[in-house]
């Protein structure tokens, strides 16, 4: 019944209000914050920032809203997200899974219609592929220090496919913003 509700609001207002219905740009972070010392972890691809890997996996790392700004290898638009797409804008590769089975990578790839891109947020926060749909967008167990040194005051964990349960609502439980909060 919420979605439903949620779905007229937009659509209501994107007739009624069309410049509410403009896409905002976000970080999907996830809502526990874990261990995280900096703030919370986001979907984020490998590499730093402007110069990150668009061959890779994707990981998840600290969010570096805390700076000030979304980061370009972190951000995404809402409109594309609502649409089950999960889109790095700056770098216009989307989301994808290396398979669907626990343990399943997630990686970037050139955008497109494949099942392998399409995925569903729901109310909860767990972001499921719909090719697997008791399969759920999981942060690793553990971290590790980022940089070349592993110096950095920068986390990551790993991003892969696990089955959704209640004992894992904190490793799968996302959420967007548009900057850091103190939640």
């Amino acid at each position: 019944m919420r979605i439903i509700n949620k779905l007229i609001l937009v659509l209501a207002s994107s007739f009624l209000f069309p410049s509410m219905a403009n896409a905002a740009n976000v970080e999907v972070y996830l809502l526990d914050k874990l261990d995280g010392n900096l703030n919370h972890y986001c979907i984020d691809m490998l590499g730093f920032q402007d110069r990150a890997d668009v061959t890779g996996n994707l990981q998840t790392h600290t969010c570096y809203s805390y700076q000030g700004q979304l980061a370009v290898d972190q951000t995404m638009e809402t409109a594309h997200i609502n649409q089950g797409m999960f889109k790095v804008l700056e770098f216009d590769v989307c989301m994808g899974i290396n398979g669907t089975t626990a343990g399943s990578t997630m990686a970037v790839h050139e955008c497109s219609d494949a099942e392998e891109q399409n995925f569903a947020m729901s109310d909860n926060g767990q972001i499921r592929p719909e090719t697997a749909p008791s399969m759920c967008l999981t942060a690793g167990p553990s971290s590790w220090a980022g940089g070349r040194n592993g110096d950095s005051p920068h986390q990551i964990r790993t991003l892969s496919l696990q089955p959704c349960s209640e004992e894992a609502l904190a490793y799968q439980r996302w959420g967007t913003r548009i900057e850091m909060t103190d939640h």
